[in-house]
């Protein structure tokens, strides 16, 4: 063979005398073996949401042979209470005024609901269905700011500051 058929041939076709790249490999870790799928946790109960209370507020006087009601959290009066009108509520009321009606706080039994007045005059306050009225009001409470309260199954009436 002549010079140019060796050299055409050896573009194209190795020669076995010419040494071919030969491929490295790394040293991989084995393959890890397919396990089974761990058992899924059961997921917990979900969190029972709290319902947020639906409080209310009047801006307005109560007058006499109104009824007013919270059945579902606080309500508070921003203004007098008059004598003959009614104040219900599941939680505390609060009256930012006279207050001379009748004022029912924890209707649903919550004997933590408290009744907060800027001036007693109140004919009747009952929470959790014990109540006082105003006969047994003493002298050192009426026309202050008090709040009213439950302890030890006893109503409290204690004046502010």
């Amino acid at each position: 063979m002549d010079r140019r058929t060796r050299r055409a041939r050896a573009g194209r076709w190795p020669s076995s005398e010419q040494k071919r790249p030969q491929r490295v490999f790394q040293d991989r870790a084995p393959a890890p073996e397919a396990q089974p799928a761990p058992a899924a946790e059961p997921e917990p109960a979900p969190i029972p949401q709290r319902v947020a209370p639906e409080n209310k507020i009047v801006t307005m006087p109560v007058r006499s042979g109104q009824t007013v009601i919270a059945d579902k959290g606080d309500l508070t009066v921003v203004g007098p209470v008059s004598s003959g009108a009614e104040l219900f509520a599941a939680g505390n009321i609060h009256v930012y005024g006279r207050m001379r009606g009748r004022a029912f706080a924890g209707i649903d039994g919550d004997e933590n609901a408290r009744i907060f007045c800027q001036s007693l005059d109140a004919e009747l306050l009952a929470i959790a269905g014990l109540y006082r009225t105003s006969d047994s009001l003493g002298a050192d409470v009426r026309h202050k700011m008090v709040q009213i309260y439950l302890e030890d199954e006893r109503l409290i009436v204690a004046p502010f500051g």
